[in-house]
């Protein structure tokens, strides 16, 4: 069960003439209906989509839900490949890419140069996350930062100092250790690395690439199996919840952190809309603090993450409408995704009436946030992004779990994920040719 959190009172007060019309001068707009498709369960009672239709009369915003699980994704392509109505798909990771990639999504270039949306004033560089091949295919809606969020009560408890945002892998790995008490039921884990995707590869990316000069694989660099090497570690010293048992027991890293189960665990900044919405509440003091450095080389503003995106369906009937809705719902509705716990990627409503907003009902300090806010972060997806990305990473996740679950020896692995990530690249390079 979730509580519902409360809703931001709006006052939009930005004048019309900032988005351009719809229809000609003087022109009734012909009436549209537009299909909203998303999976964020209570988005039906968002106040920015009621005064967006009032702003917009003639511009109806229908919301459909999809299942909030590991299928929301797929359950959405279904429905637009089945020549479904959707004109608007929420998207997160890297996932606008792939669906630009198939055709899916519309260019939006036209109607951001009509409207004269000036998109590094607006999203800096969190724009170049919705480009490809020169053209925008999406507009930047959340930044889900990753971080490491930590339990203040436990570090209390056993005498360590909260880290610092200039901390180390190093560091990390020494707390982590010292936090890890208890057995069976009774256990709490000092760290925690989820299963999704290439998320054991957080820290290696901070300083090397999944691609080489030449394009091919970079998987058999020593820090992507160093990355490796150090979950399985984690994992069989029992300082982790080990790979096969989280997905046995379908955990996950924000449930085992608000059930005190896990000590500090990286995350998307998403995590502070977890527990301002957790049922039963929190009882611990929450921390947050920027991702650890690989090591002293790097610099502290570096860290890992993605943009979730609003993109518009290339079979949408109203493509414009649905872009004037997606702008208005992302600047003029900035303040209310902060106060549902989640980052906008609209960086001129930033301040600390965000800040607040951001944390309200979390237990966390503004202090503790405001690093998530820096527009001049140096974000890096900890997947691959470039040819063939999407496979690329799902040869990762294959090949990964094998060795995380004792199937498979590390260099196999390693061995694997070149062998099979330098074919697929190959093979996206001779089909563009063609």
């Amino acid at each position: 069960m979730w509580k519902k959190i409360g809703v931001l009172a709006l006052c939009v007060c930005m004048a019309l003439s900032m988005f351009a019309g719809i229809g000609g001068a003087g022109a009734e707009p012909e009436k549209v209906t537009i299909d909203y498709y998303t999976f964020a369960q209570d988005e039906d009672t968002n106040p920015v989509i009621e005064a967006f239709m009032k702003d917009y009369p003639h511009i109806e915003v229908r919301v459909n839900i999809v299942p909030d699980n590991s299928e929301r994704m797929t359950n959405q392509d279904i429905v637009a490949l089945g020549g479904g109505a959707i004109d608007i798909m929420t998207m997160t990771g890297t996932s606008h890419w792939e669906r630009a990639e198939n055709g899916m999504l519309a260019p939006l270039d036209e109607f951001i140069e009509k409207q004269g949306v000036d998109m590094a004033a607006n999203f800096g560089t969190y724009k170049d996350w919705v480009q490809m091949d020169g053209k925008y295919y999406a507009y930047p809606l959340r930044v889900p930062v990753n971080a490491v969020f930590y339990n203040k009560d436990l570090f209390d408890a056993a005498g360590i100092p909260y880290p610092a945002d200039d901390w180390t892998v190093a560091d990390y790995l020494a707390i982590a250790e010292k936090l890890t008490s208890g057995e069976g039921p009774d256990k709490v884990y000092g760290a925690y690395t989820e299963t999704w995707d290439c998320w054991w590869a957080f820290f290696a990316v901070q300083k090397a690439s999944w691609y080489k000069e030449d394009g091919t694989s970079n998987a058999d660099d020593p820090l992507f199996r160093d990355a490796l090497q150090m979950r399985f570690d984690l994992d069989s010293r029992g300082i982790q919840k080990s790979y096969t048992e989280i997905r046995s027991s379908k955990t996950s890293n924000a449930m085992e952190f608000v059930n005190g189960r896990a000590a500090m665990v990286p995350i998307g900044a998403y995590m502070v809309r977890t527990v301002k919405m957790a049922d039963p509440p929190v009882t611990f003091k929450t921390g947050c603090v920027a991702m650890p450095r690989l090591d002293e080389t790097v610099p502290p503003n570096t860290t890992t993450g993605n943009v979730a995106t609003l993109g518009v369906l290339s079979t949408s009937k109203h493509k414009e409408e649905a872009f004037t809705f997606i702008r208005y719902y992302i600047e003029q509705g900035a303040l209310e995704i902060a106060n549902r716990g989640q980052i906008p990627a609209y960086i001129p409503a930033y301040g600390d009436e965000m800040k607040a907003l951001f944390i309200s009902g979390s237990g966390l300090a503004v202090e503790d946030v405001s690093p998530l806010f820096d527009p001049n972060l140096t974000m890096i997806s900890h997947m691959p992004v470039g040819t063939a990305g999407v496979e690329y990473n799902k040869i990762i996740v294959e090949e990964s779990s094998l060795y995380f679950s004792g199937e498979k020896s590390l260099d196999d692995t390693v061995s694997a994920i070149k062998t099979r990530a330098d074919a697929a690249i190959a093979e996206a390079l001779a089909e563009k040719a063609n």
